[in-house]
């Protein structure tokens, strides 16, 4: 329901009954996500705020018209949410190896969608999230843990096993592209340490952290960065 300041509520209502979401999408306000989250099945939750611009974050534009907003104008609004069901996706570190390579290519997916979506604000920001999420699964183990016990002699798990680790550098290295574009510097060393220690030849990774000890005055340093 949304109604303009001293104007009565005008509910809004979809054409389905029920939607279903992938919380990971995105595809929620952040604001509705993360009442979500904390959410029993069976429950009804009333979400009530005048942040249009929390309402018209993330990918929820068919969920959330942003011209039924006028930016001039200052908006009550009341969302009323009934959870009927939920389920939780299995642990990364449980997955076979073929559908470890699907989720992070998902993952990919919407932290590339985030970087280009200039339009949503702090889209850098959130794109370096989702790379960081699937960083953390090789920095942490769970991308090398054959919890199933899979047949790691097998063709199959051989090419999925190359597929999930080519994943590592580009997604790594993305982390450096957003840092530096936030212009957070000595971070971008630390995560070109680590794809350096990993590949030594990623001239990716030598560049940016080149570009970063010049950013910081290090200018010795940038040039033996270069220089590799």
């Amino acid at each position: 329901e949304i109604a303009e300041k001293e104007e009565s509520l005008k509910p809004i209502t979809f054409k389905n009954e029920s939607q279903n979401f992938l919380l990971y999408e995105y595809t929620l306000p952040s604001l509705i996500g993360k009442v979500v989250k904390t959410m029993y099945k069976d429950e009804i939750s009333e979400i009530k705020t005048n942040r249009v611009d929390k309402l018209t974050n993330n990918f929820s534009d068919k969920l959330i018209d942003k011209s039924w907003f006028d930016k001039n104008k200052e908006y009550e609004i009341v969302i009323t949410i009934h959870l009927l069901d939920f389920d939780q996706p299995e642990a990364f570190f449980k997955l076979p190896i073929k559908q470890k390579v699907e989720r992070l290519l998902d993952f990919k997916r919407i932290a590339t969608d985030f970087f280009k979506a200039t339009k949503l604000k702090n889209h850098i920001k959130k794109a370096c999230k989702m790379y960081q999420k699937i960083n953390g699964y090789f920095n942490f183990g769970d991308a090398n843990n054959n919890f199933l016990k899979e047949d790691e002699e097998s063709e199959e798990f051989k090419k999925y096993y190359k597929e999930l680790w080519d994943l590592k550098e580009p997604c790594f290295m993305n982390v450096a592209v957003c840092k530096y574009k936030m212009k957070e510097y000595e971070s971008i060393i630390d995560i070109t340490n680590q794809v350096i220690d990993y590949k030594p030849d990623c001239l990716k990774a030598w560049y940016f952290r080149g570009k970063a000890f010049y950013e910081m005055q290090e200018y010795d340093q940038a040039v033996e960065a270069f220089e590799n």
